[in-house]
């Protein structure tokens, strides 16, 4: 399965759980316990049962090859968390691989303050919740440096561990908000006061902020653009070239999801072989013996998706219909553009 497909990890799931039933089945002395996230495994396990267990995890496939790692000092790191094996009990605590830069959202970021703040909200609540209390002073520490770092100010650190502290634990409601999320870009003090002004009087209006700066706009874009007659997903343009004496004003504004060129040979093709009822401009070159100009093509736009391109194509042939409309016959444009939304 490809990285950053939505699928994947369901479908890692699944084999890995497939394949631990089927492994500790076969086990004589099973681990006494087994905790996993993925294909992070952690295990309680008899010291002279280990090298029986990986080999028998390792035997199922060999393109599944695990490696494991032991405590050491009485101690193991699973994901983020530390456990701590302390006589006959487990301690858990925050862990931080060495590799962590420490890095979040920066406050000065341009994001609504609510994010920034629900981000370093979140970041309190779960160290504390995973660690155990012994550990929640030196963990304290750590947070104050890593939001400083980030530019968070003392004050507001302070304010946001002291509301985790006093947090009233409250039942779990289903409070989410209902209606047709609209994305804009995130502008400091008008997005907000928009959202007041208009959306709050709206029940089913619901605004995802979306940032202006992304890395596209920070970074060269080192791949060079395709070729035009290798785009694919456009909207196109084509020129009628009329006749020797008698030059045509008229366009053809289409839309194709292949290559751009496959699209073209379609059109030749079809005035070639006298089929009319194909396109609009099979349609015109045909009924009137006009060239269309297939050594100039236009690409208008391009968008992958299709019902998007599809609204796209329909505005550019009302905006070509309304310039054409200032230089040529209002009804001879209609009888084709027609057509041509059609």
């Amino acid at each position: 399965m490809p990285m950053g497909n939505p699928l994947s990890p369901t479908i890692a799931d699944l084999v890995l759980d497939y394949l631990l039933d089927e492994c500790f089945e076969k086990m004589i002395e099973k681990p006494r316990f087994v905790a996993k996230y993925v294909d992070d495994i952690f295990a309680v396990i008899n010291k002279d049962k280990i090298e029986e267990v990986l080999r028998s995890l390792n035997g199922f496939h060999p393109k599944i090859q695990f490696t494991i790692e032991m405590e050491k000092n009485f101690e193991i790191a699973f994901l983020d968390v530390k456990i701590r094996r302390q006589n006959d009990s487990l301690m858990f605590n925050w862990h931080q691989k060495d590799t962590a830069s420490g890095r979040l959202i920066n406050f000065r970021s341009n994001h609504p303050k609510h994010i920034i703040l629900n981000t370093a909200s979140n970041l309190i609540s779960k160290i504390f919740t995973i660690s155990d209390t012994c550990f929640h002073r030196t963990n304290e520490e750590k947070i104050i440096k890593m939001l400083r770092d980030n530019g968070f100010p003392s004050t507001l650190i302070r304010s946001l561990l002291f509301k985790h502290k006093n947090k009233i634990p409250q039942t779990k409601k289903d409070d989410r908000p209902t209606g047709y999320y609209n994305s804009v870009i995130f502008v400091p003090g008008l997005t907000e006061n928009f959202k007041k002004s208009i959306v709050n009087k709206t029940k089913n209006i619901l605004m995802a902020y979306k940032p202006n700066m992304t890395l596209s706009h920070l970074f060269t874009k080192l791949k060079n653009k395709p070729e035009k007659d290798k785009a694919t997903d456009v909207i196109y343009k084509i020129n009628c070239k009329g006749k020797p004496n008698e030059p045509c004003n008229l366009c053809y504004i289409g839309t194709t999801k292949q290559f751009l060129r496959q699209r073209m040979s379609n059109h030749k093709s079809d005035i070639k072989s006298n089929n009319p009822g194909k396109t609009a401009l099979a349609s015109h070159a045909i009924e009137y013996g006009h060239t269309p100009d297939f050594e100039d093509v236009k690409v208008l736009q391009t968008e992958r998706h299709t019902s998007k391109r599809y609204t796209l194509e329909t505005l550019h042939i009302i905006n070509n219909k309304n310039n054409m409309n200032r230089k040529l016959d209002t009804q001879n444009i209609s009888s084709v553009y027609c057509s041509l939304v059609s």
